[in-house]
């Protein structure tokens, strides 16, 4: 778990098997402790086992697991203990899935990366890992988005919602239970 004071410091606490805490250990944290490298977050989130930030300069960070390069540097199994720049911006939000990760940019343009077998990147493919940014299919601007286990769910600045990935379980919502590794509109409310 983290959280971001009022001063945008920010604290974790837990497993952090993976150095998902971000205090540069891979030991359980009882209580919260600060994230190492003095940045100030305006946005943290966290995943399955990895964390993921926004600075003031819309930057992102992440830091935990990178099992299947949800880290967004190019790299897998390359587990990061304190916060590092993902080579991608400027960044207006970030949504860590379990193993994958997504984040908008300030033009509310959508890339993905990390675990990818149903889609969640939503590039079209289901090559995994993807250890890179990619660019979302669709060409949709997205205001919000949250990411789930293997599949992401964002609305458009109008209103209409889209998700991809996993669709197993009907994650997406268009009355359906195929995964999908590109967006599809989530049905109409009856």
């Amino acid at each position: 778990a983290c959280g971001r004071t009022t001063g945008n410091k920010v604290y974790c606490w837990g497993r952090n098997e993976f150095g998902e805490v971000g205090d540069g250990t891979r030991d359980m944290r009882l209580q919260p402790v600060h994230v190492a490298g003095n940045i100030t977050f305006r946005q943290v989130s966290t995943g399955g086992t990895h964390t993921c930030g926004v600075d003031f300069q819309s930057r992102l960070y992440c830091w935990g697991s990178n099992q299947n390069g949800q880290q967004g540097d190019g790299t897998v199994e390359t587990h990061r203990s304190v916060p590092t720049l993902v080579p991608i911006g400027p960044i207006a939000g970030v949504a860590p899935g379990s193993e994958h990760t997504c984040a908008i940019t300030t033009e509310r343009r959508v890339f993905c990366w990390g675990y990818n077998a149903f889609g969640a990147v939503g590039d079209g493919s289901t090559i995994t890992p993807r250890p890179s940014p990619v660019a979302v299919l669709g060409n949709l601007l997205i205001e919000t988005m949250n990411a789930g286990y293997g599949h992401n769910c964002a609305v458009t600045p109008t209103g209409r919602g889209y998700c991809w990935g996993d669709g197993t379980l009907g994650q997406l919502g268009n009355n359906g239970v195929a995964s999908s590794s590109v967006p599809v509109r989530v049905a109409a409310a009856p």
